[in-house]
This record gives C-alpha cells, sequence and structure tokens, in this order.
C-alpha cells in the first residue's frame, strides 16, 4: 500500500482522535475553571493550549500508525480465524436457545415486564458464548478503511448533518441548555457555570449542582465567540450538524470491528434505525440526529460509540497509549452531559469486560483499563461533596422501566430481538469476530440489563438514571449489524448449501422482525410537535410567535409575570426581560437558596396567569406582590383566565392591555414604581454577539 493509500485508510481514525483527543483535554481544562471558581474568560484564555495538546496526542498516534507495517489485506482478514464447522448438536442448541430467546421477547412483550426477555437472552447467550469460547485471538482490530467506507462515511456524515438541521422536535427543557450558552457570553466574567441565568436575578445560584461539570453548553459558547455568530445559530444550527457528522465517524469504528469489511454497508442502516426509533421524548431516536443540540443526544448517539471502540482498542492490545485515548475519550463523553458521568464508565466496563481477553494474565490489564475512568468517577465525586454541602437534590426525577428508551413495548421488543440476534448471525457466518462480540453480549447483558444495577446507581446519584443507564448500550449500533448479517444470510442461503437452512431461517426472522420494527410504534418525526423545517431554530411556532410580540413591549429592567409555555421559551432571548416564576421543577431546585417560603410565593403569584383565583379575598394579597416584585409585564394564558377580576386588579395598578396573541394576553404597567429603577441586574454583557 502507497504512503496516500495509508493515509486515506487511516484518515477516519485520525479525524476521531483530533476531535477526541481534543476535546478530552479540553475537558480537563474546563473542569478545572468550573471547580476553581474561574471565568468564561479565563477558560477562553486556557482552550487554545489545551485543544493544541490534544490534536498534538492525535498527530502522535497518527504518526506511529502511519510508520507500522501495512495491515493485512481484506481478503487475509475475511479468511482469518473462520475456524471449524460447528457440530449438528451445537447448531440443534443455538436453535433452541434461540425459541427460548424469542419466546421471551414475546412473554415480555405481552406482559410488559422485562424479566422475560432478560431470561431468554441470557439462555441464548449463553448457548452461544460456549460455543465459541475459548477460540479467541487477540490483538490490535483493524479499522483501516478503503474507498468504499470513505464513500459511505462522506455520504452518511452529509445525510446525518442534514437531519439535524432539516428535523425540528422542539422540547420544553431544550430553553434550559440554550440560556445556559447566553448567560455565559453574556457575563463571561463570572465563574463559569455557578449561577442560574434563567429568571435573570444576580447571585441566583445554579438550580442543578450536577449541572456543574456538563461543558456542553461551555462548548458551544467558546464555538460561538469564535465564529462571531448568534448564539441561537450556533447551537441550534452549527454544533449540531458538526456533531451529527461526525457521529458516523464513531458508528463506523465499531462497526467495524463488528462486522469487518461489510461496516460501510451497516452505516446508512443505523441512520434508518434512528429515524424509525420513535416514541416519546426518551428513546434512542428522540436522542438521535434529531436533537445534537442536547449534549445528551451527543452523548448517546456519538461519545458513547467512542468509548466503546478505545475500550475495544486496549483490551484487545493494552498500552499506555491506547489506555491514554481511553481515558480522553470518557473524558469527553462524560463532559457533554451530566448522565454522561454514570453512562460513561459502564460503556467503558462493558468494553473492557467483553473484549479482554477471559484469561489470568488479562486482569492486571482489566484493572488497568478501570484507571481510564478515574478522572470521571473524580468528578462525579466532586458532584456529590458539593450536593452534600449545598443541598440534595430536590428533583430526581422519576424510575423508568427498559421500555422508555426503547420507545414502547412494541418497538423496544422487535429491536430487543434484532440487537441480541447479533452474536448467533455472526457464529453462522463464522466471522473472525464472533468469538469475543458474543462475549461482549453477554457482558453486556450481566451488568447492564440486570434488576440491580439501575437500581444501585439510581441510589447513588438520582432516580433517573435507572432508564438512562441503558443508553450506556448501542442498541442502533447493534440492530444495523444484525441487518446486515441477516442479509448476509439470505445470500449465502441461497448461494451455498453450508448451513443452508439455519441461515435461512435466522434470515428470514431478522427481515421480519426488521419489518415489525419500522411498522410498530412512532417514527422519530411523528410525535411530540415534529415538523420539517431546513435551519431553523427548533422552536414552537406559537412560542415563537408569542414571544416576539412580548419582546417589542421589553424595555432595560422589566420584570416578566407568566406561566410555563410562556416563560420557558422566553429564556431563549438574547434580551429577555427578568422572569418571577420559570419552571416547577426549577423553582424546586432553587429552594434551597431562597427557602420554600419563596418558592411558594412565586407559584402563587404565577397562578394568577392561569386563573387561580375566583375571589378577591384571595387574589388581593397575591396582586400586592406585583408592586413588591417590581412586575410590569403581566401574560394572561387565555380567555377563560382573563377574567373580570383579574383585569380589574392589574387596571388598579396601571396595567393596559397592549397585545393580544394566540390566545395570550399581555398586559404592561405604563408607569413603574420609583422604587423599580433601582432594583439589582446583571451588567450588560462584555461579549456581544448579533441579536442582543
Amino acid at each position: 500500500m502507497t504512503a496516500m493509500g495509508r493515509r486515506a485508510a487511516t484518515l477516519p481514525l485520525l479525524l476521531t482522535d483530533l476531535l477526541v483527543s481534543a476535546l478530552g483535554v479540553w475537558a480537563f481544562s474546563g473542569w478545572l475553571c468550573v471547580y476553581g471558581h474561574l471565568s468564561f474568560t479565563t477558560c477562553l484564555w486556557i482552550s487554545p493550549l489545551s485543544l493544541g495538546v490534544g490534536a498534538a496526542w492525535a498527530a502522535h498516534l497518527q504518526r506511529r500508525r502511519l510508520r507500522a507495517a501495512p495491515e493485512r489485506p481484506d481478503a487475509a482478514e475475511a479468511r482469518a480465524e473462520l475456524g471449524p464447522a460447528d457440530s449438528r448438536t451445537w447448531r440443534l442448541l443455538s436453535a433452541l436457545s434461540f425459541v427460548v430467546f424469542g419466546a421471551g421477547v414475546y412473554a415480555s412483550w405481552s406482559t410488559e415486564s422485562t424479566l422475560w426477555w432478560a431470561l431468554g437472552a441470557i439462555v441464548h447467550v449463553g448457548v452461544v458464548c460456549a460455543r465459541v469460547g475459548g477460540r479467541e485471538r487477540h490483538g490490535p482490530i483493524d479499522v483501516s478503511a478503503r474507498p468504499i467506507d470513505l464513500i459511505a462515511l462522506a455520504l452518511t456524515a452529509a445525510a446525518g448533518a442534514i437531519t439535524a438541521l432539516w428535523v425540528v422536535i422542539p422540547n420544553i427543557d431544550d430553553a434550559y441548555y440554550l440560556n445556559a450558552v447566553l448567560f455565559t457570553l453574556e457575563q463571561p466574567e463570572l465563574p463559569l457555570l455557578a449561577y442560574d441565568g434563567m429568571h435573570g436575578e444576580p447571585g441566583v445560584p445554579i438550580q442543578q449542582l450536577i449541572h456543574r461539570p456538563q461543558l456542553f453548553e461551555a462548548l458551544v459558547s467558546l464555538v460561538t465567540f469564535a465564529l462571531g455568530i448568534d448564539p441561537r445559530a450556533c447551537f441550534y444550527l452549527v454544533v449540531p450538524a458538526l456533531f451529527a457528522a461526525a457521529a458516523s465517524l464513531g458508528h463506523w469504528l465499531v462497526l467495524r470491528t463488528w462486522l469487518g469489511r461489510h461496516a460501510w454497508i451497516a452505516l446508512p442502516v443505523v441512520l434508518l434505525t434512528l429515524a424509525a426509533w420513535g416514541g416519546g421524548f426518551r428513546s434512542y431516536g428522540q436522542f438521535g440526529y434529531v436533537r445534537m443540540f442536547h449534549g445528551k443526544g451527543v452523548l448517546i448517539t456519538f461519545a458513547v460509540p467512542v468509548v466503546l471502540y478505545y475500550g475495544f482498542q486496549y483490551a484487545r492490545a493494552p498500552s499506555w497509549r491506547a489506555l491514554v485515548s481511553f481515558s480522553l475519550a470518557q473524558c469527553f463523553s462524560a463532559m457533554l452531559s451530566s448522565t454522561g458521568l454514570i453512562v460513561t464508565p459502564v460503556a467503558a466496563a462493558v468494553a473492557v469486560l467483553g473484549a479482554a481477553p477471559w484469561t489470568r494474565s488479562s486482569l492486571k490489564y482489566i484493572a488497568l483499563g478501570a484507571l481510564a475512568s478515574a478522572p470521571v468517577i473524580a468528578i462525579g465525586v466532586l458532584v456529590k461533596l458539593e450536593l452534600a454541602s449545598g443541598g440534595a437534590l430536590l428533583n430526581e426525577g422519576v424510575s423508568r422501566t427498559l421500555w422508555v428508551p426503547l420507545g414502547g413495548v412494541n418497538k423496544g421488543a422487535a429491536g430487543l430481538l434484532l440487537a441480541f440476534s447479533l452474536p448467533l448471525a455472526l457464529t453462522l457466518l463464522r466471522a473472525p469476530q464472533r468469538w469475543w462480540v458474543s462475549k461482549l453480549v453477554a457482558v453486556t447483558l450481566l451488568l447492564v440489563f440486570n434488576p440491580w444495577t439501575g437500581a444501585l446507581l439510581g441510589s447513588a446519584s438520582a432516580r433517573l438514571i435507572s432508564w438512562r443507564m441503558f443508553f450506556a448500550v448501542p442498541l442502533p449500533l447493534m440492530v444495523a449489524a444484525t441487518v446486515v448479517c441477516g442479509g448476509e444470510l439470505l445470500y449465502g442461503a441461497v448461494r451455498s448449501g453450508r448451513d443452508r437452512w439455519p441461515r435461512m431461517a435466522l434470515g428470514l426472522v431478522i427481515t421480519i422482525s426488521l419489518m415489525l420494527f419500522l411498522r410498530v410504534g412512532h417514527w422519530t418525526h411523528q410525535r411530540n410537535d415534529g415538523r420539517f423545517d431546513f435551519a431553523a431554530y427548533k422552536l414552537p411556532l406559537t412560542a415563537m410567535e408569542v414571544s416576539a410580540a412580548i419582546l417589542e413591549h421589553v424595555e432595560p429592567g422589566s420584570v416578566l409575570l407568566a406561566s410555563r409555555s410562556v416563560t420557558t421559551w422566553m429564556t431563549t432571548y438574547p434580551n429577555r426581560p427578568q422572569i418571577v416564576w420559570v419552571r416547577p421543577a426549577y423553582n424546586k431546585n432553587l429552594e434551597r437558596y431562597w427557602g420554600a417560603e419563596e418558592s411558594w410565593a412565586r407559584e402563587r403569584l404565577m397562578r394568577m396567569t392561569l386563573g387561580g383565583y375566583s375571589t378577591a379575598a384571595a387574589l388581593d394579597p397575591v396582586a400586592r406582590q406585583l408592586d413588591e416584585r417590581c412586575v410590569d409585564l403581566v401574560v394572561i394564558k387565555g380567555k377563560r383566565n382573563n377574567t373580570p377580576l383579574v383585569r380589574r386588579r392589574l387596571v388598579a395598578r396601571k396595567f393596559r392591555l397592549v397585545e393580544r396573541v394566540r390566545g395570550y394576553f399581555v398586559y404592561k404597567r405604563l408607569v413603574r414604581p420609583p422604587r423599580c429603577r433601582y432594583l439589582p441586574r446583571y451588567p450588560r454583557g462584555v461579549h456581544r454577539f448579533p441579536g442582543a
């Protein structure tokens, strides 16, 4: 292979190393700023150095790869480790175990319990592992790319970026993350990720301490500052498109380790799988390409596959360089979302325990592999210490079942049947990777899909981890790999007589399961107010119209009182007013700062906008707070709530109706009390941007 060919073959890995290593080192500097109470301005000065160190490390790895001996060609890879044909007894046992697995999936689907599926999966994967156990060989995994791989990567990267820009699915949580970007840029001299920007009141701390190590919004702020563009454009368009394109690299690296030279075929299948995996706001598809402006979306779609790949490489060929890259990948993953503090070590453990040889000599390398998670675990300990000193989580979310990330029982049952058919499919194909992929799936079942891990992690962190933990398993990639294997099984059954009927049977089962997976449930865009609007901000149309009408009446120092459907989205605008009450969860979380009585007072005042008071005796004590809190904008939701009693109390305080839009009534105080001119406000930000 020529030097140019070697460079082209290592291009996907070079790009991945550059991105992951640079952002992994940058995560260290970001955490230093957060827990050292340094400002965003200081982080800006540190960032070029940390990004440069990460890029230098990637360049070092690339030089070593180019100096290495050429890898064996694909033809040799295809013939390697095929091994002898299996006996009829093993084929019969594998078929029976698969029937047990299918029965477990059906029982779980009919009873909405994951117990039967788990038991059937353990039996099936256990038989397959016993069938292939003890035959694996060790060594680095070849991930060199052929021209067809590069073409497929380019096409799927473009398709992923277009999907991220084209599909609009608003979520009320989006406002919190975009507001963090805006506030960071507006107040760069404040300690990074230390204060709340939703309410606009000076001194209010960040409402969730677990979000302090979440650096994705700080990264968006950095990119916004470097490009000098509107933060909303960077948040909704630029950064999501870049990570959506990069996600194909992570997918291809994992699929290359599982499928060898057929990985390029599975790349578009991953896109199809994520597009079809809808259902609720918590499914794999909803955190896929359509939500790459969330750190959690990047974590699940891109970072987890990257952590798995670097874990595979370390486990198959341990070295200090592989260990460093593995650790940097975990730092990159953990800084994207607070969920990453739990999901990342779990994914790392699955990768190392599943890919490492199960021999006595490998125990020391497995133990050393745990050191790669030390930075992430250390940040988790810091979060626990902050919670212990600053107040425990007041809003932990709720515990949910496995069916939640799977998009419901129907979609989930078909997806599980496809994903966990991968070991048997690879075994029937006699693929070189079948030895350790079967073991990897077994470790996944034992470590993640058991009733104790989620409960344990949930009790140590927050209840919502009980279901988010399942995102440590790349089920969409497993489904795509199984679909490709199913096609190869059917093709091989037609061409060859060896194992024709087992191959034909499994190929048909995979085909039928794929049809059910695509047919049942909802696709990603079919629920949650999804629409197609290329290069548009991911905001509800009603919220955009109402917010624009309110912003016309906002003056410097304005204070807004409205319900959640208005206040949440108002926080996404640079020239937003100060807000009394934003969301119930945020109001609850800030009890540790201003107390339960203040939270209740704000809640009672907000209920005025929803018609919560029918008598003057109940409304008058609440209405007096409009003066005490210097509120000069009130938005009443719905004609039914805009009662004569409410109108009289507003008019008595010199409010006038100035706007009526989409069923919302906007009242503005014409004369502000003199004392309200001297309320403490945040200063005008140092770093200004378009739209501010």
